[in-house]
């Protein structure tokens, strides 16, 4: 007896069975099951082509229209050798990863959090990925509602891994191996990330004249790694002669204590002019804002 849509040959089917659809499958799930052979060769190929990036071209080929899509390569950052090359987007992005990334155990997905839209949206442009920004309600996350990448890219992971990163380095991240070249774009995704920039009006002295109010001006860098926040001051050092105060402080809430690189109203303006060095960069707008005012009000009255 033939089985429908199968081509197999069966001599005798059990009496119990009302037809042979039970015993050999129907015609639907014959298709189910060539759809699924189908989209294991698709994502085979695609995987071989994008180092196992995954974006929304892939899951419309996956759905079923599987040999007419071309899936996009991250090409931008790799040579003829297939091999990760630095960029100033990739190590602005490498700067927003190591401050408000994760890297999953699954050794496969990076995660991206953010309170900043902009933000977001510039590190997908950096990475030249189309990954779906999700909204998530507020959490532990700063009390705020905050915006979400998540994707999976096996090549990049592993890149990262080597560079430094790693699952849980919240508390053991250490250095970046970032070259020199390249590192004011990650510091700047690091200040974009988790650091600040703040200006105010110091009125301490306000009751002997009105002269003696201050504008001040602090730039800062944060993380709970003494290890890698003193590299960065170290590297400042070298680079810039600057070298800012260290300091920590701990919340009741928690267990470690976190680390702030500050450094006053000179060295701001050495660090971010050295950080902003021309018009068209991957930043913050509205921390570039504030860096641009307060070069054009220092530039005439500081001597460096």
């Amino acid at each position: 007896m033939a089985c429908k849509g199968s081509g197999v040959q069966s001599s005798s089917a059990p009496q119990n069975f009302s037809d042979n659809e039970k015993f050999c499958g129907t015609e639907a799930s014959v298709k189910r099951r060539d759809k699924r052979r189908s989209e294991r060769e698709c994502h085979k190929l695609f995987f071989r082509r994008s180092g196992g990036m995954a974006d929304a071209a892939a899951s419309k080929a996956a759905e079923g229209n599987l040999m007419g899509v071309q899936v996009p390569s991250p090409a931008f950052f790799m040579n003829k050798t297939k091999r990760i090359q630095w960029t100033h987007e990739l190590a602005y992005a490498v700067g927003l990863i190591t401050t408000d990334g994760n890297l999953s155990p699954d050794k496969r997905h990076i995660q991206f959090t953010t309170t900043d839209h902009q933000l977001a949206e510039q590190f997908n442009r950096c990475l030249n990925i189309n990954s779906k920004i999700q909204l998530t309600p507020p959490s532990g996350f700063g009390k705020k509602s905050a915006y979400r990448i998540n994707f999976s890219n096996v090549k990049l992971y592993r890149w990262l891994e080597q560079i430094g990163l790693k699952p849980r380095k919240t508390h053991s991240l250490g250095i970046i191996k970032t070259p020199k070249k390249y590192f004011p774009d990650f510091l700047r995704g690091h200040l974009d990330g988790d650091g600040s920039i703040f200006t105010y009006k110091d009125k301490y002295m306000n009751y002997k004249r009105r002269r003696y109010t201050y504008s001040r001006t602090y730039t800062a860098f944060n993380s709970s790694s003494f290890k890698h926040i003193n590299w960065i001051r170290n590297n400042l050092r070298k680079e810039l002669n600057i070298k800012g105060a260290l300091n920590s402080w701990l919340k009741p809430e928690r267990t470690v204590p976190l680390w702030t690189l500050r450094f006053a109203k000179k060295d701001s303006f050495k660090l971010l002019r050295w950080l902003y060095y021309k018009p068209n960069l991957s930043c913050l707008s509205r921390k570039r804002e504030i860096a641009e005012q307060f070069l054009k009000s220092i530039h005439k009255n500081i001597r460096i």
